[in-house]
């Protein structure tokens, strides 16, 4: 596939110095940012699984947003004394 695209003088210049400097063309420095720019955006089968639990599981706590710290203080806490 062959894509043609305007790039602006400044930008031209730059990219070209970056493949310059890696050694690599123009065309294979813009597959590769454009490979790097895109890799957020595919989905990750793990994440999504994850996501799809939230607001499912019923925990018996619903201030865990506003105090995660003092939960894990206690279970750190108990943790410790059940050690000794």
């Amino acid at each position: 596939m062959q894509i043609t695209l305007d790039i602006p003088e400044a930008l031209q210049q730059n990219l070209l110095s970056q493949a310059a400097q890696t050694q690599t063309t123009l065309e294979q420095l813009i597959i590769q940012v454009l490979d790097q720019y895109l890799q957020p955006a595919k989905s990750d089968n793990a994440t999504d699984q994850l996501l799809s639990l939230i607001g499912t599981l019923d925990l018996g706590t619903t201030d865990l947003a506003e105090r995660h710290d003092q939960y894990i203080g206690e279970a750190l806490y108990r943790e410790l004394h059940h050690a000794e």
